[in-house]
């Protein structure tokens, strides 16, 4: 199928912008069918490339489930195929919104306020070297989000460049790293394949993947008004000790030489997360968590925390299926915020005046509900609803550049629905529009309307 290979025939890396590539992994590795993990976006095509070798039995799969198989063995060959061409393919995006929408879920974003985007991408895959080059045009920047070269060294994958990444077993938000900011420019270490460790003290843990970043956050805690990056650290290892269960163990720290504060800044952030695969009457689901501390903060904080169940119905007569999810998030424990002076400062962990982890911030609670239909013929839908609240002695800074002065001290609600398709005409272009409705209980000085349209065009030859 044509379609399942538009985003990505020349890439090493399938990024998170890809749902439906990341339903398809869920879905066979909840059942204990695919050895690999699924909570560390983007995921190195190499490694599901040798996930699928390694499933013998295919016979034993059903409809679905062999239908999802051969999607992913599609793509990861056509990726193997590219290794070998020296034509380097291109892609031309268009993408325009009329109002800011204000939280990203799983997917990436072009344009984080209100306007247009425009950007060229051109990659290529020859032998152990990738690159990719996305020049775009957004919000009176020229910016290179999504750019990279990547190589092998010995059993290790090294890319430079700029690339969304997604931590944590979530649909529709991290506590750890999410796409709800621009990509962190950094270099990236990870393992290449997943396979089982032959240490005898790691074996036990089933596939294992492991991987690191070391990187430079833009205007983020307080930093000094002479250089406005702050270094990035951070860890994580993922593990399927039984075929049904993923964990995962992350850190994040950063170093405070440019962070201007009266007293020590917290710094650091451990998590953890797990995925669960079980079936009820045969109906597949999945039970997934997260949870997120601070680990050297000046006064003891407790855990932010999000819980989620997903699913999927196969409707054969329609020629699709539906996925959804509900999912609960509590991030009232504030992240990088005390003891830092709140006049200089971007309060929480934040990337160009965006939440580098969690879509509400910090200091509020959330429930989404969303759903994807996959139709067999290609073209998908997406929506979801999303209800959050940040109290008035949570919110803090949090979520005070939506709103006037006046607003401080008062709770604060939102309510939003987004939908939005994706559609395709022959295998070269790909059109997206986007309907949204997002309502505060307070007027916000960042929307004019309630409601908003975008559109992204997309053309890959």
């Amino acid at each position: 199928m044509a379609f399942l290979s538009f985003s990505a025939r020349a890439s090493v890396w399938f990024e998170p912008s890809d749902i439906r590539l990341k339903l398809d992994i869920e879905l066979l590795s909840d059942r204990g069918v695919l050895p690999v993990t699924s909570g560390s976006w983007p995921i190195y095509a190499p490694d599901l490339d040798r996930a699928l070798t390694s499933v013998s039995n295919l016979d034993s799969l059903n409809k679905v489930e062999k239908a999802a198989y051969y999607r992913l063995k599609s793509r990861v060959s056509r990726v193997r195929s590219k290794q070998l061409d020296l034509k380097p393919e291109k892609l031309l995006r268009i993408s325009t919104v009329s109002e800011p929408l204000l939280f990203s879920a799983f997917e990436s974003r072009s344009v984080y306020g209100q306007g247009s985007s425009a950007s060229a991408v051109t990659r290529q895959v020859y032998k152990s070297v990738a690159f990719q080059v996305n020049l775009s045009r957004a919000e009176g920047d020229n910016r290179l989000d999504g750019s990279y070269i990547a190589t092998t060294l010995a059993d290790t994958v090294v890319t430079v460049g700029s690339q969304n990444r997604w931590w944590g077993p979530g649909q529709d938000s991290s506590l750890l790293w999410s796409t709800q900011s621009r990509p962190v420019f950094g270099v990236h270490f990870q393992r290449v394949s997943s396979e089982p460790s032959s240490l005898p003290l790691f074996d036990a843990l089933g596939p294992l993947n492991y991987q690191a970043f070391i990187g430079s956050l833009q205007d983020s805690s307080t930093p000094n008004p002479d250089d406005k990056s702050v270094n990035f650290y951070s860890a994580r290892i993922e593990a399927r000790p039984f075929k049904r269960l993923q964990i995962g163990i992350a850190g994040l720290t950063f170093d405070d030489v440019n962070v201007v504060a009266d007293e020590p800044v917290k710094q650091s952030l451990m998590g953890i997360d797990f995925r669960y695969g079980f079936s009820v009457l045969d109906q597949p689901f999945s039970f997934y968590g997260q949870a997120a501390k601070e680990v050297d903060s000046v006064a003891d904080q407790g855990w932010n925390a999000l819980l989620g169940i997903n699913s999927y119905a196969d409707f054969p007569s329609l020629r699709g299926r539906l996925h959804w999810y509900l999912e609960a998030l509590d991030a009232t424990e504030g992240v990088f915020e005390q003891g830092v002076d709140q006049d200089d400062s971007s309060a929480g962990f934040r990337h160009n005046d965006q939440s580098f982890a969690s879509n509400i911030g910090y200091g509020g609670r959330s429930v989404t509900l969303g759903g994807i239909w996959s139709a067999q013929s290609g073209w998908a839908v997406k929506s979801s609803v999303k209800y959050a609240e940040w109290q008035a002695s949570d919110h803090s800074e949090t979520v005070m550049p939506l709103f006037p002065e006046s607003v401080q001290g008062e709770d604060v609600e939102f309510l939003g629905m987004t939908l939005t398709g994706e559609f395709y005409w022959n295998k070269h272009f790909k059109i997206e529009p986007t309907l949204f409705y997002q309502k505060f209980n307070h007027q916000s000085e960042l929307m004019d309307n309630n409601a908003g349209l975008g559109l992204s065009l997309s053309y890959l030859y």
